[in-house]
């Protein structure tokens, strides 16, 4: 019975909230003229939390810009290095090209691998994507290709189609790499 008190008096508390809140997302989207701290204390605290929103949202901004830094950081990686690769054949479809590439891993092994690109718009970001084992050694970087394989393993494509650069490898044994 007192975690139920305890909800209730918590849900009191958030439905009060919701004028002042409302009032917040009025202010910050402009739809009132800039707030006076003086004339009223309600509108004193709505001038603090939109200030603390505007910290709150310019330390995230700071974050996003150098997000791969920050998670280097934070995993202990390294910096990335530039890696040699060659190219090969290019085949362009309605919205991304799938390029066929090669590279050579830690142990100077060559890497065959599809590059998709978005045609005609900023690429978003990149993933790396592998391909599903299931014994199947035969398929590799294909099957994320959609050119064998199971048809709802070929999301490099999709994900080409959204904006995303997709990088995707045959794994050792497989495909290109047995």
């Amino acid at each position: 019975m007192g975690e139920y008190v305890q909800n209730m008096k918590w849900a009191s508390r958030v439905h009060n909230l919701i004028p002042t809140l409302q009032q917040l997302e009025r202010t910050l989207r402009g739809g009132e003229a800039r707030v006076n701290p003086r004339t009223s204390p309600a509108r004193a605290s709505i001038f603090a939390r939109r200030s603390r929103v505007k910290r709150t949202v310019g330390y995230h901004l700071e974050m996003m810009i150098d997000l791969a830094t920050t998670l280097r950081r934070h995993l202990g990686l390294a910096d990335p290095v530039a890696v040699e690769f060659q190219r090969g054949d290019l085949k362009a479809a309605n919205e991304f090209d799938r390029e066929r590439i090669e590279y050579r891993g830690l142990e100077g092994d060559l890497i065959p691998a599809f590059l998709f690109t978005p045609r005609n718009r900023k690429p978003l970001g990149g993933v790396v994507v592998f391909h599903q084992h299931n014994g199947e050694f035969h398929l590799g970087k294909s099957e994320v290709a959609g050119d064998a394989g199971d048809v709802y393993q070929a999301f490099g494509p999709a994900l080409a189609r959204r904006g995303l650069v997709v990088l995707a490898p045959d794994a050792i044994t497989f495909e290109d790499r047995r």
